[in-house]
């Protein structure tokens, strides 16, 4: 199965769910950050969201 297929199998909404509370927490620090998601392919095609590593990098702070 193609990474698409299983994103689009989990639905948009359900993905989302998965990093709000960061995306918000984010948000709320008045960062201006990517997210950066680290998940094992099995895990996503068996919907295991609590294996997500998150990270995150300052918008157009593209330099290691």
């Amino acid at each position: 199965m193609t990474l698409n297929k299983i994103i689009d199998n989990i639905g948009f909404k359900k993905m989302t769910d998965w990093i709000q509370s960061y995306a918000e927490k984010l948000e709320d620090e008045g960062k201006n950050e990517i997210i950066i998601l680290n998940i094992d392919r099995e895990d996503l095609e068996n919907q295991i969201p609590n294996t997500l590593e998150l990270g995150s990098i300052e918008y157009a702070n593209w330099e290691p």
